[in-house]
Order: C-alpha cells, then sequence, then structure tokens
C-alpha cells in the first residue's frame, strides 16, 4: 500500500496544468471578451424588443385609425336621382322615395350602431320602428323614432313636413301635419295638411298647392339662375301657377296675395315686408 501511495505521488510531481501563464493571461482576456459580447448581446435584444413594440404599437395604431376609413368607403351607398323619383329600402326596412335631382347617403356598416343618413334634395322618409332614425342636412339634423316626414334641404333651407307620429328638428318637436322652416337667420313653424309625400317634387312647370315660400323662390332661382332672397319673417305658402317664361310676372303673382315687395339689390331679387 505504502509503495503504491509513493507512485502516485512521484507521479503526481511531473504533473503540469495544460497551460502557461502567457495561456492562463490569454484565456482570461477571452472570457472577458465574451463576458463583454454578452452583455452587448443582451442590450443588443433589449434594444431590439422595444422597436419590436414600437413597431407593434404603430401597426395597431394605423389599424385603429385606416379601420373605420376603410369601412366609410366599403359600406358607403350612395343614391341619386336624376330625372326621376327614386324608392329606396333601407337596411332596417325604412322606406325612402327620393325627389328628382336629389342625394342620399348612409354606411351599410355602420348601420347596425347608428340609423343615420345624409340628404341633398328632398326625400319623404317612412321609418320603421326601432332606435332613433336620423337625417343630417347642411342646415341641421332631423331625429324621429317611426314615422312618416318629407325633408326638403337645399341652399338656403330646410323645410321638414310631419305626416305622422313627430319629428324633432335640432330641438323643435314638430308632429302630424306640422312643418318647421329654418335658414341661416330664422325658425318658422305652420301648419299643412297635404295628401302628397313630396313638397316640391317635379314642380318644372311651376305650379304649386300651398307650398312653403321658401322653397317657391328657390326653385324660381334655379329655373331663372337668378338670386331670390326672402327677408320676411311671416310664413306664407303659395298656391297657384307662375310664369316660368318671365320672372317679373312670377314675383308679381307670388308676392302680391301677400302684400310682399320686390327689391333688387344688384344682382339679387329681395322679397320683403313692406
Amino acid at each position: 500500500m505504502k509503495d503504491k501511495n509513493k507512485l502516485i505521488e512521484e507521479r503526481l510531481k511531473g504533473f503540469k496544468p495544460p497551460f502557461s501563464a502567457e495561456s492562463a493571461d490569454i484565456a482570461r482576456s477571452n472570457v472577458f471578451a465574451r463576458t463583454i459580447d454578452a452583455e452587448n448581446f443582451v442590450r443588443l435584444d433589449k434594444k431590439t424588443s422595444y422597436f419590436g413594440v414600437l413597431y407593434a404599437f404603430a401597426a395597431g395604431l394605423a389599424l385603429l385609425i385606416g379601420l373605420p376609413l376603410v369601412i366609410h368607403f366599403v359600406g358607403s351607398t350612395t343614391i341619386t336621382s336624376n330625372g326621376e323619383t327614386i324608392t329606396h329600402i333601407l337596411p332596417d326596412g325604412s322606406e325612402i322615395n327620393l325627389a328628382t335631382n336629389s342625394t342620399l347617403a348612409y354606411n351599410d356598416i355602420f348601420w347596425i350602431f347608428s340609423r343615420t343618413v345624409s340628404l341633398d334634395g328632398e326625400a319623404f322618409f317612412k321609418v320603421s320602428k326601432g332606435e332613433q332614425f336620423d337625417v343630417k342636412t347642411s342646415h341641421g339634423d332631423v331625429s324621429v323614432l317611426g314615422t312618416k316626414f318629407t325633408v326638403w334641404a337645399k341652399e338656403r333651407s330646410l323645410v321638414v313636413y310631419c305626416m305622422e307620429g313627430s319629428v324633432n328638428v335640432e330641438g323643435s318637436i314638430i308632429q302630424g301635419n306640422d312643418y318647421i322652416i329654418l335658414d341661416r337667420d330664422s325658425k318658422k313653424l305652420g301648419k299643412w295638411e297635404s295628401p302628397e309625400v313630396f313638397i316640391s317634387a317635379n314642380k318644372e312647370s311651376l305650379s304649386f298647392d300651398n307650398t312653403p315660400l321658401e322653397i317657391v323662390s328657390e326653385l324660381l332661382e334655379t329655373h331663372f339662375e337668378k338670386d331670390i332672397i326672402i327677408q320676411a319673417d311671416g310664413i306664407f305658402s303659395f298656391s297657384g301657377s307662375l310664369d316660368p317664361d318671365n320672372l317679373e310676372n312670377s314675383l308679381e303673382i307670388l308676392t302680391k296675395p301677400f302684400g310682399l315687395e320686390i327689391a333688387i339689390e344688384g344682382s339679387r331679387v329681395v322679397i320683403l315686408e313692406p
């Protein structure tokens, strides 16, 4: 046993590490370098992750902003009536009769959240019962729950005639056979019972039945290509036929029954109370 231990000790005396002092320094440097590289890698990885989060956020934001625009264009429906009256059924079953030279627009996708249409011109609405129904015009909004009504929205005025139920026009409630006229400076309320669904459709002949003066004046304006402005506080409805070939005769026929006056101001005609 002693001989064996002695043999081991002799052999251990000749044992040396597998590297010299110089190689140990080199190894130490390599280990240190690798440690620095590892730290840089971690920092780079964190930086890459940071930009990845920013990219994901930007992509999500772009989707959030762009999706409504895509839905708006993809789901948009626009109906224009040129030369004839058009009947159209909305997604909820509501019926619209669109008068000539009028435009209606709405969004099929957004319809499940909001029953809203935009109107330029004239249309008769027969609204199905349900959530609030809104008609947007350049002069204001018309809101109902379920009724029959006509909206006439042109350049200077908004006229709403309620046949059944009730209608909210910019905070004013009108009911069966009421009508309201809104322009830039005034609001007028009146009574009117008519079997016709349209107020002014197909009036190329300039024949009218109990039609608000604001509508008659704008149709005259279109027919004769002349600016005609009404500056009167009263409510006037005209029944009769005007002269389609002579503006002066038409203005006299229109204003005489009401005792209104006509003034020429530059290139426009002004109808006013004395």
